[in-house]
């Protein structure tokens, strides 16, 4: 299982929501996927979907980090539900 915290700080339930390069990228193909998947998978819009993924990424950690939100409430939630919570 990944660590997902910064090692630095509290306890892992009290750390905010910072993440590595890595795990942003990871977050940002997910979300590329799910624009793919409602657009129909059409070809010729990976960039486009992965563009847009990227921005609604950075603007869900952004708010999550605004509103206080901790990892250990990210992960009770899960990514889809939380590009649902944050994105609208």
């Amino acid at each position: 299982m990944k660590s997902w915290g910064s090692g630095l700080g509290g306890p892992k339930s009290e750390r905010g929501m910072e993440v590595s390069p890595e795990e942003r990228h990871e977050m940002v193909a997910v979300a590329a996927y799910f624009c793919a998947e409602r657009r129909g998978f059409l070809p010729d819009h990976e960039r486009d979907d992965w563009l847009k993924a990227a921005t609604v990424i950075d603007a869900m950690l952004d708010n999550m980090r605004r509103a206080g939100v901790t990892r250990c409430d990210y992960e009770r939630v899960g990514l889809r539900n939380a590009l649902r919570l944050w994105t609208g």
